[in-house]
């Protein structure tokens, strides 16, 4: 194994930390998980770690080193992860004053759910700069030099993310999951619409705050 195993066990316990703190990533699988049923909220999952996977090709790249020597480069990442997530706030707020429900997913309609649930959590994810600061900065702390090529310590550092953030996740979906039956009235669903729409602006103002 080209990591010593004491650190990759200190990885391992930072990885968790980072990953058991909530974030837009966790919010999102939350919510379509709420609305739309476990399977959507799988898809959201898996659009999750295509982001993480994304993340590791940057970094494995060097593409992540550019970020970190470009100052402007992360702030512009920053402003579009913020921008993003507002519009995600607006979708939730349009949700309100939508007559239709997402409960009931048709087979004719729940392959745009599973898409648009991927692809938000994809961009979210992306558009994420505590997740690039995370490849940038802490995962390069982990890299030995003496212990062979950067790119295969890279991988399983990822790998190794992936892997418990995935675990993490898919818990969460099914305890969602468990809940929605208790949450699936229309009224409910708007209110978790109205909260949701508050913490997306909230996590835009913090990560905003943040890097500028």
């Amino acid at each position: 194994m080209p990591i010593e195993i004491g650190l990759y066990f200190s990885f391992i316990i930072l990885a968790t930390i980072a990953i058991l703190s909530p974030g837009p990533d966790t919010l999102i699988i939350v919510r379509y998980t709420l609305g739309s049923g476990y399977k959507v909220g799988l898809a959201a999952t898996i659009g999750v770690q295509i982001g993480l996977v994304l993340h590791g090709i940057f970094a494995v790249l060097g593409l992540s080193i550019i970020i970190e020597k470009i100052p402007i480069a992360l702030q512009i990442i920053t402003v579009l992860g913020a921008l993003y997530l507002l519009i995600l706030a607006a979708q939730e707020v349009k949700n309100i004053f939508n007559k239709k429900s997402t409960n009931n997913l048709s087979p004719s309609n729940s392959g745009i759910y599973y898409r648009n649930a991927a692809v938000s959590a994809i961009l979210t994810n992306i558009l994420n700069p505590k997740v690039i600061l995370l490849f940038i900065a802490i995962m390069p702390g982990f890299i030995d030099l003496d212990k062979g090529p950067i790119y295969s310590q890279f991988a399983i550092f990822a790998a190794t993310m992936i892997f418990i953030n995935s675990v993490f996740q898919v818990s969460i979906i099914f305890l969602a999951d468990y809940f929605r039956k208790f949450l699936i009235q229309p009224q409910v669903q708007k209110f978790l619409s109205i909260i949701t729409a508050l913490i997306f602006v909230i996590f835009a103002v913090i990560i905003a705050l943040d890097h500028f």
